[in-house]
Formats: C-alpha cells, structure tokens, sequence
C-alpha cells in the first residue's frame, strides 16, 4: 500500500539541508506520521471494533440492548473512520497545494 519511509529524509551526510517543505510537504514528515496513524492503527482498530460489534449482535441471544450497543459500536466506528479519512483527505490537498 505505502513504502515506509525513514521519518527524515533530508539532512544527513550526502543529503540535502531540510526545508519547510520536507516537514509538512505531500511526502513530508506530518504527512508520513498521518498516513501511519490511518492506515496502520485507525483501520486495524477499527475492524476490530467492527468485529465486536458484530459478536455482540450474534451472541445477543434476542437481548435488544445488546442489539443495540452492537449496532451503536458499529455506527461510532464508521463514523469516526470517515472522519479520519476526510481529515486526511483535507490535509493532503491543502498540503498540495501549499507545496507544489
């Protein structure tokens, strides 16, 4: 999906000084660090949330406030993944078009 990256990539021996660029540019250090609490700690917790969810639809045994907790889990996590996302998506293009 991603290659990681070092976090910094500029400014060491042989490479070039560091600009503002490197730090909240498209391939800068904000954006790796973004990029990494998405899409390798959001998506993960939040499958496994959804997972919950679902077991304790599946195991309510007719039980309607299990039910619902079950579904209001579910709710919160795609709720909140498609905050994370659209926040990401609002970053990356202002950061596009700050950094040309």
């Amino acid at each position: 999906m991603f290659e990681i990256l070092p976090l910094v990539q500029c400014g060491r021996e042989g490479q070039p000084i560091c600009t503002l660029e490197d730090f909240w540019g498209v391939d800068g250090l904000v954006d790796r660090l973004i990029q990494f609490g998405i899409f390798y700690i959001a998506i993960p917790v939040g499958v496994a949330l959804i997972i919950y969810g679902g077991i304790l639809m599946a195991t309510s045994g007719g039980n309607t406030s299990r039910v619902q907790q079950g579904k209001t889990v579910i709710k919160s996590v795609v709720i909140g993944l498609v905050m994370a996302f659209g926040a990401f998506l609002l970053v990356r293009t202002i950061m596009s078009l700050l950094f040309k």
